[in-house]
């Protein structure tokens, strides 16, 4: 099971992927995490960009050679070779409305905060989901076409939900 989940920000993509990974057992590639881990920074030169790109791809690499994987994120430099390596290509397309609920959840809760993750970034990054709303979702829908074969599309959290029963 090799399993890569894409979608705009906010859409529970690191909910889903912990929780397929907590049920098979198997690693989660979280790549915010290694984002985090290589100097990611919203605000970043090409040059920063390509650096982190390439850091992530080094740490990533090993765990994709394993035979069963999830994986999570949308970072254009990576997911492309992510999604021709996975069995399965999962779009999270639930709306914008509810991504900024799901936002304003974590939010409150602060569950599941990458430690990087200051209670004001936090607050500030209702805007970086709007402005993505706009910027990056090209890039996803691109991905997405890309993979058609193996794609699935949730548009809902019963979707969602479904989706994650139906594995096994």
């Amino acid at each position: 099971m090799k399993i890569t989940i894409i979608g705009p920000t906010g859409g529970g993509k690191s909910t889903l992927a912990r929780r397929i990974s907590q049920k098979f057992s198997i690693p989660h590639v979280e790549l915010d995490r290694f984002w985090f881990e290589s100097g990611g920074k919203l605000k970043q030169t090409d040059e920063e960009r390509a650096h982190v790109a390439h850091e992530i791809r080094n740490k990533i690499t090993p765990l994709l050679l394993e035979d069963n994987w999830v994986c999570d994120g949308t970072y254009a430099r990576i997911q492309p070779e992510i999604a021709k390596m996975a069995d399965q290509v999962v779009l999270i397309d639930i709306s914008f409305l509810e991504r900024i609920g799901n936002h304003f959840t974590r939010l409150r809760t602060r569950a599941d905060r990458h430690p990087e993750v200051t209670l004001l970034s936090d607050i500030l990054y209702f805007g970086e989901i709007a402005k993505r709303q706009f910027t990056s979702q090209k890039k996803v829908q691109d991905l997405a076409t890309a993979h058609a074969d193996k794609l699935v599309r949730l548009r809902r959290r019963k979707e969602i939900d479904r989706y994650f029963q139906s594995l096994g």
